[in-house]
């Protein structure tokens, strides 16, 4: 099997850091009341909003989930399941939600897997040397 391209490596770093800020600012925000990150994702929502953080605590739980998820998705593309790389792009669009460096992440996820060199080695066999 032939190894995977630098493009599917920077998918995997970009998902796996956006997968660990959306569970950790979640987990925080269940536990404390506040964001982690308050400079992003729901910190900056409430901000636009002129909210204040500790009412969009409601988000924590979605955060969690997406959060975790990513890493699921992200195993699920390097062991070439299907069913990764059809929800992929749904967990991408919702984590372009989580503003300031959530959206860059998730954006340069997508772009990476959508990449031509990543594309090719999802679609190649398994059994491809």
């Amino acid at each position: 099997m032939k190894r995977p391209p630098a493009t599917l490596w920077l998918f995997a770093l970009s998902g796996a850091i956006l997968g660990a800020m959306l569970a950790l600012d979640g987990l925080h925000a269940r536990l404390w009341g506040d964001f982690l990150f308050s400079g992003a994702g729901a910190g900056l929502w409430a901000r636009f909003l002129g909210l204040d953080a500790g009412t969009l605590t409601g988000l924590a739980w979605p955060m969690i989930v997406v959060g975790c998820a990513w890493w699921g998705v992200v195993s699920g593309v390097f062991l070439r399941q299907s069913w990764a790389r059809r929800l992929t792009p749904w967990f991408g669009l919702v984590s372009l939600l989580y503003l300031g460096p959530g959206t860059a992440l998730a954006a340069l996820a997508l772009l990476a897997l959508l990449a031509p060199s990543s594309r090719r080695w999802l679609e190649a066999d398994a059994d491809d040397g």
